[in-house]
């Protein structure tokens, strides 16, 4: 069994990543932010936290770390603030007026894997 939860905790790390990677146009989106003071560092600072917790999240769990869950678990967040899927393109397979949901579905159901997986190797972690 922890041999799978390994394999599947590395497909959504590496999911992850190439979400990250597929939505660089919001690191070229930081310069064109110009809303007002506050709003535009919150602005910023979202998009420094998808990228920066992607790779947090992908290094973390091929090292089998700890933290590697927890940055999951911050760019899922993220992700959701963002309207970008954990899992790439599955959103397009909806109407354009769904896709929202479906998005939010999405990563909400890769949250809850990602607790679940967590639990899984913490699990197998006090065994040994």
């Amino acid at each position: 069994m922890h041999t799978n939860v390994n394999i599947i905790a590395k497909i959504l790390a590496a999911s992850v990543l190439f979400v990250a990677i597929s939505k660089y146009e919001l690191l070229l989106m930081i310069p064109q932010i110009n809303i007002g003071f506050w709003i535009q560092y919150i602005g910023i600072l979202g998009i420094v936290i998808f990228f920066i917790s992607a790779i947090i999240s992908f290094v973390g769990i091929y090292l089998k770390k700890k933290w590697g869950f927890i940055g999951i678990y911050i760019f899922i967040i993220s992700a959701c603030l963002l309207a970008t899927p954990t899992v790439p393109f599955a959103h397009k397979l909806f109407p354009q007026t769904a896709q929202i949901y479906v998005i939010f579905t999405i990563n909400l159901i890769c949250l809850f894997g990602a607790f679940w997986l967590h639990k899984e190797q913490r699990k197998k972690e006090i065994r040994t």
